[in-house]
């Protein structure tokens, strides 16, 4: 799939179509995903750019019931074999290759229906045809539609950037607002012309649009990153034209405490899941509560390697007290992990040889499956048991709890990513992205508080410091990775990914 489309056609893209066929291939992986979507429905669903989770949910759903026909087979041969023993013990022998052909045939199958229907071409089309939602999904389902079209993360513990991957290292300053002074004479200009941090944020929003749209790939923005004309200034000169941007996608994303929301308009009611969308005046009167337990950030997501890396990088500015605060913090989905990759595991041997040792696997695998299957079959029937009982505890807790957790817990993009790159060239992509998204970020700012006469002298003069140690300082407080510079700085380190 084409960056450019990206992440509006998140049921096309690769990553959804690997992680939809993994779901076939890896029944630890496909149970992982039913349980901690379906168990926890009171709570917000993390959701990651460029990936369908209600997609990956349906083909986890659909690879269960696959697998519940196959072990119901292998109980009813053991149930036939225990009964015609009594006759000869030659039936527990006609049971063990009956029970192996039945294992090389779902194997076989199962490896025939991903290599088919997950096929490149053919899932653009289809998206794999999953079977239809039963009744008892259909109303998560919809909740999971909510919130990939939605703006809003409710997060659980401590981090709030689940669904976003591993955190890389970012940065914060305060700078203080003082009037640009005249170099020549000594004082200062004039006054500072009153600004506040939406419209600090909309100046950085309008840079970074710009900035994507001159990469070669991305004339034409997702729609969440149009902004009006009134917001893009003239004259432009952040980015040279030809630097790289490429299905940059910008938007107002709000991140707010799961367990903090009592009272709070994202929570309207304890028996239902929190609001995964506010509108624009809702978000803007959260900008205007810098300490409030929902705070909105600019995101600006930059996808790799076709989508199967992304580099989020998440800003917020505050303005109170004469001084402007900025945050920036950044995080990496990586790859998926290579057992569910499905171009590795699901090809169909065509050789005589390769078949031969496709039966002569399914036949050694044959006595384990047999005598486990009705324990297996039994375990794999409680699911919706255990996903009903794990929602009579969450709606007890809500009810009795103040303090319940209404967050994402779980990703389905974090469980499934590899945790690490592929290739040092991946590597090299998201930080070339991520110091781009910052360059672009920095220099918007400068533009911004110059206009309004702000002294960014310091700012200015510490700018390569800045974009080559991801540091800044400006004689204030300075959280960076982990490099302290000038008088009275302060550095601390931030968890690294990959």
């Amino acid at each position: 799939m084409s960056t450019a489309d990206w992440p509006r056609q998140a049921s096309g893209s690769e990553t959804t179509r690997l992680l939809c066929g993994a779901a076939y291939l890896d029944e630890d992986f496909a149970e992982t995903v039913v349980f901690q979507l379906l168990g926890r429905q009171l709570a917000a669903v993390a959701t990651s750019p460029g990936v369908d989770v209600g997609l990956v949910l349906r083909h986890s759903l659909t690879a269960l019931r696959l697998r519940r026909r196959q072990r119901a087979d292998l109980t009813i041969t053991l149930v036939a074999s225990a009964l015609l023993v009594i006759g000869s013990v030659w039936f527990v022998a006609l049971g063990l290759l009956v029970a192996g052909v039945l294992v090389f045939v779902h194997r076989r199958s199962t490896r025939k229906h991903v290599f088919e229907r997950f096929a490149r071409a053919r899932f653009a089309v289809d998206h794999g045809k999953p079977d239809d939602a039963e009744d008892w999904t259909e109303d998560r389902l919809a909740v999971i539609e909510e919130a990939q079209a939605g703006n809003v993360t409710v997060f659980s513990g401590f981090r709030p950037f689940v669904g976003f991957g591993a955190a890389l290292r970012g940065w914060s300053f305060a700078l203080p607002v003082l009037p640009a002074e005249d170099p020549l004479a000594g004082k200062p200009r004039g006054e500072v012309r009153p600004f506040t941090a939406a419209e600090l944020t909309g100046h950085v929003r309008a840079r970074l649009a710009e900035a994507a749209a001159r990469s070669v790939d991305a004339a034409v923005l997702p729609n969440s990153a149009v902004l009006p004309n009134s917001a893009v200034l003239p004259n432009s000169a952040v980015l040279p034209d030809n630097v790289p941007l490429t299905g940059l996608h910008l938007q107002e994303r709000v991140f707010a405490d799961g367990a903090s929301l009592g009272g709070t308009p994202l929570l309207p009611s304890r028996d239902y899941v929190p609001r995964q969308h506010l509108d624009a005046e809702e978000v803007a009167a959260l900008a205007g509560e810098p300490d409030g337990v929902a705070r909105p950030c600019l995101a600006a997501h930059v996808p790799c390697w076709g989508g199967l890396v992304v580099a989020s990088t998440f800003l917020r500015f505050s303005a109170r007290g004469g001084m402007v605060y900025a945050e920036c913090d950044r995080a990496v989905l990586t790859p998926p992990r290579q057992a569910l990759l499905i171009e590795d595991r699901a090809t169909l041997a065509g050789e005589p040889a390769d078949v031969l040792a496709e039966v002569l696997s399914a036949v050694v695998a044959a006595p384990a499956a047999l005598f486990t299957a009705p324990s297996t079959l039994v375990r794999s029937m409680r699911l919706r048991a255990r996903c009903a009982a794990a929602l009579f505890q969450e709606e007890r807790s809500a009810a009795e709890n103040m303090r319940h957790d209404f967050g994402a817990a779980f990703s389905v993009s974090e469980h499934a990513a590899s945790g690490e790159y592929a290739n040092q060239f991946q590597r090299d992509d998201v930080e070339r992205s991520v110091k781009l998204v910052e360059r672009v970020t920095l220099e918007a700012m400068i533009e911004f508080l110059a206009e309004r006469g702000v002294d960014v002298t310091d700012l200015r003069n510490r700018q390569t410091t800045i974009l080559n140690e991801g540091v800044i300082q400006t004689g204030g407080t300075s959280t960076v990775g982990a490099l302290a510079v000038g008088a009275q700085a302060t550095a601390t380190s931030g968890p690294q990914g990959g």
